[in-house]
């Protein structure tokens, strides 16, 4: 009996000291890269663990001396996951395929009753290397709210790069009255974007509105290529009608009453352990 309530103590201690680790993707897989061309993928990190995990990225031979990290260490903990970018840059690469490993490596400083404990995750990697080239990208998002009066018309829109080569993409903005009108119209400046990256364009305009409801019909271009085209309804409206966004805690940072579910459990066996052993002691008693 001695003996299990020691391996029950002794479950407990080292449950406390593992933390799960999750990375996703599993797996990176980079097609159609150009030779000396750049491409870019987004490894997300998460954990369980409520004290900070440190992280290290490195590579494996032979695509090593062409990744780079941002951030290449860094800390991860529960309830706030990191996205780390895993960048290519192809110089002086052949027509072919590499293979090799993107490695993660983790470290957990110890605590009052364990040790320091380190993780090392290995992420399968294959890079194919090709002369084909490809144009292609995606809106992702527009964006176009209502506006106090006084204040600059904003617009943003969010673009993807799904191709190999960089682009340049750009946004007109046309905006209409009630009477499909045009009161004024302007346009972006250009954005480079490397291969298979996203950014946001912006554009701020002291509009001068009067209050009402206006449509703006927004295309969007990248080169010749004429990636989206869609009308926005939006409000000009008097100053203080605009909500502020408020700051909440989410539920995902509020603090449990443990930080891993196998502690409850082998704690539960022990209570329950416990109170059948003093029932027991109780029977024997009244016998």
């Amino acid at each position: 009996m001695r003996y299990f309530i020691i391996f029950c103590i002794t479950a407990v201690l080292l449950s406390a000291a593992v933390s799960a680790i999750s990375i996703e993707p599993s797996e990176l897989i980079f097609e159609d890269v150009l030779q000396d061309g750049y491409a870019e993928k987004i490894l997300t990190v998460s954990t369980d663990s409520y004290k900070p995990v440190q992280l290290t990225l490195s590579a494996t031979e032979p695509i090593k001396e062409w990744i780079s990290f941002d951030p290449s260490s860094d800390s991860v903990s529960a309830g706030s996951p990191i996205d780390i970018k895993v960048m290519l840059n192809m110089t002086d690469s052949q027509l072919k395929k590499y293979k090799g490993y993107v490695i993660v490596n983790s470290y957990s400083s110890n605590n009052e009753v364990t040790t320091a404990m380190s993780q090392v995750f290995e992420i399968r990697t294959s890079i194919d290397v090709s002369k084909n080239l490809i144009e292609q990208a995606n809106v992702a998002n527009v964006v176009l709210d209502d506006t106090e009066q006084g204040m600059p018309l904003t617009a943003s829109v969010t673009v993807e790069n799904q191709g190999n080569s960089m682009i340049e993409p750009f946004f007109s903005i046309s905006v209409l009255d009630s009477g499909k009108k045009e009161v004024f119209s302007a346009g972006s400046k250009k954005k480079s974007l490397l291969p298979y990256s996203k950014g946001m364009i912006n554009i701020s305009l002291p509009s001068g509105l009067a209050f009402g409801e206006y449509n703006a019909d927004i295309e969007v271009h990248a080169g010749d290529m004429l990636l989206s085209r869609q009308t926005r309804v939006f409000n000009i409206v008097e100053k203080g009608s605009v909500p502020k966004q408020e700051e909440k805690i989410s539920d995902d940072q509020m603090i449990p009453l443990s930080t891993n579910w196998i502690i409850l459990a082998v704690w539960g066996i022990i209570f329950v352990f416990i109170v059948s052993r003093i029932t027991k002691s109780k029977l024997k008693k009244k016998r």
